[in-house]
This record gives C-alpha cells, sequence and structure tokens, in this order.
C-alpha cells in the first residue's frame, strides 16, 4: 500500500501543482523524502503482517489480527483522505476517493498475498487475483480525476497598471492592543509604519464577534444574517461569490494562506477557497518536506498540539511571490496582478502550551514579553501545571465566574497582567512577521504598486464586562484594526475617525484596484472617504440569527438585544458612546426616546439584510408565536 499510495501521492500533487506553493525547485528533494516516509511505512506494514503469522498459529486469531491491522491502515487513511481532500463525504469525489483508499489496501494486501502467500488465507488471495484489484485501482484514478477545478470563461487581461492586493486578517486583533492605536507598549512597531505610510481607521467595527461569520462577512461583503453562515457547521451557499472570484474573474493571480486545516472556520470546507488559484492550510503545506502523507500526518500532529503559524504562512507567501516576482521585476508574472489572502491565527488564545509537554507560554513568548516590559513568570503556575492553552484556560476561569466564584479567589492582579501580556507578545509576534512580509515587497519593487490592508475578524475581552474571550458583543471585542496603504492613491499619515464596517473592506479593495462593485455587496466603498469625497456616514451593524444576537452603533450610542429566536427573555443593553466609550453603564432605563430609535434602526436594517438572504443560506432558526409577537411589538418583524 505505500508504494501505491506514494504513486497516487504524486500524480495528484503533480495535477493539482502545489509544489509551486512552497518550493517548486526542490520537487526532487521532496519526492525523495516521500519515498523515504513511505518505504517506511512498507516496512513497518510487512513486519506487522510477518509479527502476526509469528505469533499466531491458529488461523482464526491470524486472521483477527491481520483484519484488525488492515482496518487501522484504512482508518488512518480514511482520515487522511477526509482531512486533506473532501468537503462533503457524500460528493461523488469523496465517494470515489474513499473507494481509493480502499483500493490502497486492498492492493497492498494483495501485494502482500504474491510476496509472503503464507501470511494471507487463501480465499483472500484467490479474491486479490482476480478483477477486484484492478477496479479498485481504477477508483483511485477517477478520485484524482475528479479533483476540483475552476471552470474558467474567457481569460480577461488586467488593465494595464492594476495593483497587487494583499488582505491580511490578524485573526482576534482588537485594536487597542496596537501601539499604533494607542496600546502603551510598543506591541506593533511594523504595522504602526504601515499606518504612517497610509490611512488608519480609528473607528473599524466587525460584524461578528467569532471568527467564521466575520470572516464569510470580509469575504463577501453580505451581512451575517444575508450569507448565513452562523452556525458551527456552516458553509457559504453555491450562489454568493467572494471576493477571490471578482478578482479572479479580472485576470488576478489568487492565493489565500490560512491558519487552520480544510474544516477550520477559514478553510475550504466554508466555500472560502472559491476564486483562490491556490487556497493552502497551515500547518498542512505540501512542501518539500511535507508534500507526501507521512509528512503531512507530522503536520496534523503540529496542528493538535499547537496552533499560530505566522511565521510559516510568510514564509509561504514570500516564497510564492519570490517565484513571481524575482529581483529584476515587479510582477508575479508579467502584465498579471495578485490577490494575496493572509489569514493569521497566533492571537487567538492559542497564547500557551495545550499540552504539558509542548512550550510552556511564558517561555514561548518571553523574549517578546521581555521587550515589553512584561512579567514573564507564570499565573501561580496554574496555567502550566494543567498544561492549558489560553483557550482553554480562559473557558475554565470563565466557567468559575459564571458560577459566582470571586475573581481575586482565581487570579491576582499579577496573573491578569500576564494573559494580558500573553495576548500582547503574540500580537508582537505576528508584527514581526508582517514586517518580514512588508521588507521583501520593498526589496522587489512592489511597495508602491501594492494595496496592503490589514485587519481582523474580531477583538478580545480581558475583563472589561467581567468574563475573558470574545463571547459577548462590546467595544472590545467589535473594534478592530484597519489600516489600508496604497501610495499611489492614499497620502501618508491620515487617520480617519469615521465609523466603518469590515463589511466595506471588499467593495474597497475592489474599487481601489479599478473594478466594478457586484450589485449584490452590501457594503460601500471607502474610495471617498480616501479621496476628500463626501461619504454619508451609516451605522455599524452586528449580529447573527442563529445566536439571536443583534445591535447597532452610530457616533451617540450602541444598543445591543439578546434572546431573538430563542426562548430565553429578552434582554437590551443601550449605552452612550460619546461619554461612555467602555459601555459600562447601561442607560435603557433612562433613555426610553434612544432606546426606541435604537430599535428602529435594527428593526429596518434587519429586514433589509433577511430581504436579501441567499435561498441556499443555512436554515433559519423557528420562532415560537410568542417570541413573535414580542418581536412585533419591538418593530422587528411585520
Amino acid at each position: 500500500m505505500p508504494a501505491l499510495c506514494f504513486a497516487v501521492e504524486l500524480v495528484r500533487l503533480s495535477l493539482r501543482g502545489h509544489f509551486q506553493i512552497v518550493d517548486t525547485r526542490d520537487l526532487q528533494r521532496a519526492a525523495g523524502l516521500g519515498l523515504l516516509g513511505y518505504g517506511l511505512l512498507a516496512l513497518l506494514e510487512i513486519g506487522a503482517f510477518a509479527m502476526v503469522a509469528r505469533r499466531f498459529r491458529d488461523e482464526a486469531p491470524r486472521r483477527a489480527a491481520q483484519l484488525a491491522w488492515t482496518t487501522l491502515i484504512l482508518l488512518a487513511m480514511g482520515d487522511h483522505v477526509g482531512r486533506h481532500h473532501i468537503d462533503s463525504p457524500f460528493a461523488p469525489r469523496a465517494l470515489a476517493l474513499f473507494a481509493g483508499t480502499a483500493a490502497a489496501a486492498l492492493a497492498s494486501a494483495w501485494i502482500l498475498a504474491a510476496g509472503v502467500p503464507r501470511i494471507l488465507p487463501t480465499p483472500l488471495r484467490r479474491v486479490l487475483s482476480g478483477p477486484v484489484p484492478l477496479l479498485t485501482l481504477a477508483a483511485v484514478a477517477v478520485g484524482i480525476l475528479l479533483r476540483p477545478v475552476r471552470e474558467d470563461g474567457p481569460a480577461r487581461v488586467p488593465a494595464p497598471g492594476s495593483p497587487n492586493v494583499i488582505l491580511v486578517s490578524i485573526d482576534t486583533a482588537r485594536a487597542d492592543y496596537l501601539s499604533c492605536y494607542g496600546h502603551d507598549a510598543p506591541t506593533t512597531p511594523e504595522l504602526d509604519r504601515v499606518a504612517r505610510d497610509g490611512i488608519r481607521f480609528t473607528n473599524a467595527y466587525a460584524q461578528e464577534n467569532w471568527t467564521l461569520p466575520s470572516h464569510a462577512t470580509m469575504l463577501t461583503s453580505l451581512y451575517p444574517p444575508t450569507h448565513g453562515v452562523e452556525d458551527l457547521d456552516s458553509r457559504l451557499a453555491e450562489d454568493i461569490r467572494t471576493v477571490a472570484e471578482e478578482f479572479a474573474d479580472a485576470g488576478y493571480r489568487t492565493l489565500g494562506i490560512v491558519d487552520g486545516d480544510r474544516r477550520s472556520f477559514v478553510g475550504a470546507s466554508r466555500g472560502f477557497d472559491r476564486g483562490f488559484d491556490d487556497y493552502v492550510h497551515y500547518p498542512e503545506v505540501e512542501g518539500a518536506s511535507q508534500a507526501f502523507l507521512p509528512f503531512r500526518a507530522r503536520a496534523d500532529v503540529r496542528l493538535f498540539f499547537e496552533q499560530g503559524h505566522s511565521d510559516e504562512i510568510v514564509d509561504a507567501a514570500i516564497a510564492w511571490l519570490e517565484q513571481r516576482a524575482p529581483p529584476d521585476r515587479g510582477r508575479p508574472e508579467p502584465g498579471r496582478p495578485f490577490f494575496l489572502f493572509l489569514h493569521i491565527y497566533d492571537a487567538h488564545a492559542s497564547w500557551g502550551s495545550r499540552w504539558p509537554i509542548h512550550r510552556l507560554p511564558y517561555q514561548q513568548h518571553s523574549e517578546e514579553l521581555a521587550e515589553l516590559g512584561l512579567p514573564t513568570d507564570s499565573p501561580r503556575d496554574r496555567f502550566v501545571r494543567h498544561g492549558l492553552s489560553g483557550a482553554r484556560y480562559l473557558r475554565a476561569i470563565n466557567r468559575a465566574l459564571d458560577n459566582e466564584v470571586p475573581l481575586d479567589s482565581l487570579l491576582s492582579p499579577q496573573d491578569i497582567a500576564l494573559l494580558r501580556g500573553l495576548y500582547a507578545s503574540s500580537l508582537r509576534f505576528v508584527d514581526g512577521q508582517l514586517g518580514r512580509l512588508d521588507a521583501f515587497l520593498s526589496e522587489r519593487g512592489l511597495h508602491d504598486s501594492t494595496i496592503l490592508l490589514v485587519t481582523s475578524d474580531h477583538g478580545e475581552e480581558f475583563l472589561e464586562h467581567g468574563r475573558f474571550g470574545h463571547h459577548q458583543d462590546h467595544r472590545e471585542t467589535l473594534r478592530v484594526p484597519l489600516l489600508l496603504r496604497y501610495p499611489a492613491r492614499i497620502g501618508r499619515g491620515q487617520s480617519c475617525d469615521t465609523l466603518v464596517e469590515t463589511v466595506d473592506l471588499a467593495p474597497t479593495l475592489l474599487a481601489l484596484s479599478g473594478l466594478e462593485i457586484p450589485p449584490a455587496f452590501q457594503g460601500r466603498s471607502l474610495l471617498p472617504l480616501l479621496e476628500g469625497e463626501p461619504w454619508d456616514e451609516r451605522p455599524a451593524y452586528m449580529g447573527n440569527q442563529l445566536d439571536g444576537i443583534y445591535g447597532v452603533r452610530t457616533r451617540t450610542f450602541s444598543y445591543y438585544v439578546h434572546g431573538l429566536h430563542h426562548t430565553e427573555p429578552l434582554r437590551e443593553e443601550l449605552y452612550d458612546v460619546a461619554a461612555d466609550s467602555l459601555e459600562l453603564h447601561d442607560l435603557r432605563a433612562l433613555e426610553p426616546s434612544t432606546l426606541d430609535s435604537a430599535r428602529t434602526l435594527v428593526g429596518d436594517w434587519l429586514r433589509r439584510v433577511l430581504a436579501d438572504r441567499s435561498p441556499n443560506a443555512g436554515p433559519t432558526v423557528p420562532i415560537d408565536p410568542q417570541t413573535r409577537e414580542l418581536l412585533r411589538s419591538l418593530g422587528y418583524t411585520r
């Protein structure tokens, strides 16, 4: 089986062209490493069968042991196929690939039956000597040929002078932890330089407080109730277009590099790979050292033990650009610009040790912590002793707080300072990696011809409203950084305090690139703001239908309503953001007229965006008659 799998992998990689992502110049080394890995697997497989034959003299237990071993191999291959090659287990391509997995196991048994006849029972050898191996090998070929291929129309040639475009999403980066947004420590010197060279938006807000729906909005310019990507297992409907598709149709070369596997919140299985020539998942990159199954298995182990791979993601981006933009020319291909999307996960509460055998959190970021003047000891050793990741540790603290355990019995002020420091240090590390990318752009003459947009999908709370994480919808979880640089169109050192949304990002990138904005996009281009033209500010909205949480923010107030479409009592919050920017003092009982205005804004917005909802989007959560009547009385429904 290993020999056959190696051949299948080599053909598949050749067909898909993934060697171009990281190291096209080292294919021979990749193939050699693959042969070595599969050779080791082959020795392991043959040795296991031989050991079973020697250990079990009786036929029945020998067959049972061999069946168990074969089943283990099938499960491992099935997991590999499912993780790396398919989105839906019942799609034709998926079924063919699973058949190919079975083919590999059967062919392996066939080889063993011919070479070691005493190991396998006679009936099985008779089956394998018939047409079964040929049929299953055909299934492997079908699985390869059914790989996804984008159906392109007539190739378009980009207009002369079309800019390159880089969109960077730093997952979970709250704006006020960047030094260019006022943080006391020098957390982001490289991004500070980007801000000085372009424009910094100080009032940019995400439409959701978690990764999946927020990135769906970022890439489609649709509000969450419209695109319907609102649940843990949601994906984009087939009739929803992404900004990458717009750039691809305009003749751009497109690449996405994201942190996580295909089923992660920004993975290909969510539909986010549409329009990308290549969509690479980390740490699953298929380069010289990870091109074949044994080495991708190692990558899967790494994904289990650690998260956050901004250094490798930037390495891959630079390698891809280097192949297409050698020192003598500033284009990835002659006359063909690129659209590059980078998703970075380092700050997403993964700044720690997931298991005790992994790096300790204060060791992982000790250098960055020291540079920021922050403590480097662990929070009373709890973080280290239990071997928890940041996310698991904070969830445990939140559960204790939910059970009314006093905060001072859980964490000291030094503990809280360390947790905030670890988060800040992760941003500092990401900043350094993005600085490497920016330096490369300058070295290769791409700086002035490239639009660079850096933002985030949501922020993070550190007890501002009594909890850790990003499970509520206040300023610290919704306000995100938004830096935009394009020397050809944007003046240096600008700052804009106009209220904008992440739904506006895709239209802005298209407009700056001279491309048309699709009518279906719900966001607006920020280009008028960049050029000093009139631009009517509108409220920023957030929320999704599944969670039943909606909100609106204006210059004067913010409003959140909880419990829509659910059975729990309706709960509302109202804040005077001009006087209470941290949203600490609820005024809903003191400002009835403002409360009515906020309800009207959310109700009108909700009707508009639901009217545009794709018929193929995720299912609508049922609303009971009592809640429907209450919503009608509040103006949310008619």
